[in-house]
């Protein structure tokens, strides 16, 4: 009997440990995902409040409404050719330095009370989407 509890016991201790480390690395995913991330937004608010802000952004802007288009202007060009539509192909620091250089440009939006960079406001609302 000793053996059986000692058994089950581990197994439930093991479950403890592994389990929480699966369900943050899944939770954490998602966000590795640079284009649907607005980095700087990301600090002040939840995901919830990020895809609240998407929605506004797409029903302001109808013609930026798709997935498709959203990440063909997220995705930086070379000389007007977009060199990958892979997530992948893309640091996050670069949409942050986008984003900041568009607030410096004073090229900003304003959607349910914050003040974003059309960077950010195309990722919350590609988020929105997904």
């Amino acid at each position: 009997m000793r053996r059986r509890t000692f058994i089950v016991g581990s197994a439930v201790a093991a479950a403890a440990v592994v389990l929480p480390v699966l369900y943050r690395k899944y939770q954490n995913a998602k966000w590795d995902r640079p284009l649907i991330r607005p980095v700087i937004l990301s600090h002040f608010c939840g995901e919830e409040m990020i895809r609240q802000i998407g929605v506004s952004y797409r029903s302001k802007f109808p013609a930026e409404n798709t997935e498709r288009k959203l990440i063909d202007l997220l995705l930086p060009g070379n000389g007007g050719k977009v060199q990958s539509s892979s997530d992948n192909s893309i640091d996050g620091n670069q949409l942050a330095a986008k984003t900041q250089e568009e607030f410096k440009a004073n090229n900003i939006l304003n959607l349910n009370g914050w003040v974003l960079s059309p960077t950010e406001a195309r990722q919350c609302a590609l988020l929105s989407l997904t």
